[in-house]
């Protein structure tokens, strides 16, 4: 796995994440491969271009870099700043996901649709072990960077988990958001994301037939959909009070 291009190692991650699969035929799959038929296999390939995006955006590497690249000769030093970028970088994953997957909105069940609705928000609504998945791509980037992020659980079914820089670096950026949004109360929260729903939040705009009942299908699932926020970030969302409880 030293050997291993961060491109690559990026597709590995997906497969380890999203496929009922061991790290040995994880490992096996990816080293058979050529880079260029990964996507065939792992579906990730738009979450990784979007990661070369973002760190040509955020951190000035050259256009012509790739995810084959080597990456070792843009090294980073660790500070506040870069892990702001590195937050930055992870927003922009999340948008495009957002924005080019209006099918996904109804799971084919209802249970399944309730549980997932939260991932077309905004990042700072959906919660850490949500961000995890789009830190997964860059991380391996970040990492030949000389940037700590996380580490991928090298098992069945791995997840990966962000280092406590990067926690803190997130956790900033939701605080941040919260107090332009003027979110201090469940009453609050719920306006937000109406407002988020009906323009307020880019990516779920356009008028095409999915984006259309995507909206609508969120509007009607709300209830739900703000319960999940709060549960997925609970030490920012979980405990909004009332404005109707006394101060």
């Amino acid at each position: 796995m030293e050997k291993m291009s961060a491109g690559k190692k990026a597709h590995l991650y997906a497969l380890m994440a999203w496929n009922d699969i061991s790290k040995e035929e994880a490992l096996k799959t990816v080293n058979e491969t050529e880079y260029a038929d990964l996507n065939g296999k792992t579906w990730a390939e738009s979450s990784v271009e979007a990661s070369i995006d973002g760190l040509r955006k955020q951190f000035g590497l050259p256009e012509g870099i790739s995810p084959e690249s080597d990456f070792s000769a843009h090294k980073l030093e660790g500070t506040d700043v870069d892990y702001v970028k590195v937050v930055g970088i992870v927003v922009d994953i999340h948008d495009k996901w957002v924005r080019d997957n209006a099918k996904k909105y109804d799971r084919g069940n209802e249970e399944k649709s309730d549980k997932n609705l939260f991932q077309h928000t905004p990042t700072a609504l959906i919660g850490l072990d949500e961000v995890a998945k789009d830190l997964m791509f860059l991380a391996p980037f970040l990492e030949e960077m000389g940037l700590d992020v996380g580490t991928m659980k090298l098992e069945t079914y791995g997840s990966f988990v962000p280092s406590e820089k990067f926690a803190q670096a997130y956790q900033r950026y939701v605080d941040k958001y919260m107090e332009k949004n003027n979110i201090h109360s469940s009453e609050e929260l719920e306006d937000h994301v109406k407002d988020c729903i009906n323009g307020g939040y880019a990516p779920l705009a356009g008028e095409s037939e999915l984006n259309v009942k995507r909206r609508e299908y969120m509007m009607k699932k709300l209830p739900k959909l703000l319960e999940v926020i709060k549960a997925k970030n609970a030490q920012q969302l979980g405990n909004l009070p009332s404005q109707s409880q006394p101060e």
